[in-house]
């Protein structure tokens, strides 16, 4: 992972967080936030981590609760970039909806559960969300490289 997207994050990650994963993993790539958020669930034993899959919003009940400063959403979104590039973006980059992968992100309904919460996307560029595909190899990897790098700044913490 590259080192200004590390900074970025170790920044981000601070005070009261959680973390969102968003994904359908039964369209290959489109499950990286997911599984990601899974994965780094049981690296970390957080109750500050959601794997949301494909309906996010049945988690912004338990999100609020938190009352978190910040939050990281976890998903693949097809932008201009090399297949499993990584990118952080806030919602302002994509409008009041994010069409992701999966469909309709609305980051409206999200602020109106949580406030004044400080967003951000680490999104994966992926390679095949075509229903019933399976991980390229490339977000496989990639899967790997954001959760180690997560684990490792959220243990520091």
């Amino acid at each position: 992972m590259k080192r200004e997207i590390v900074k970025q994050l170790e920044g981000f990650l601070r005070g009261e967080w959680v973390i969102l994963g968003i994904g359908n993993r039964l369209r290959g790539d489109d499950g990286f936030g997911s599984i990601v958020a899974e994965r780094l669930g049981k690296v970390t034993s957080s109750e500050r981590i959601f794997d949301g899959g494909v309906a996010p919003e049945n988690f912004l009940g338990k999100i609020a609760k938190l009352n978190p400063r910040s939050m990281l959403i976890l998903d693949a979104v097809v932008f201009d970039g090399e297949p499993a590039e990584l990118r952080i973006f806030t919602p302002d980059d994509f409008g009041e909806q994010l069409t992701l992968t999966h469909g309709p992100t609305d980051f409206k309904l999200i602020k109106s559960f949580l406030g004044d919460v400080d967003m951000r996307i680490l999104a994966a560029n992926p390679v095949s969300v075509k229903f019933g595909a399976k991980l390229s190899p490339q977000i496989d990897k990639c899967i790997d490289d954001v959760v180690l790098t997560l684990a490792t700044i959220l243990v520091s913490r």
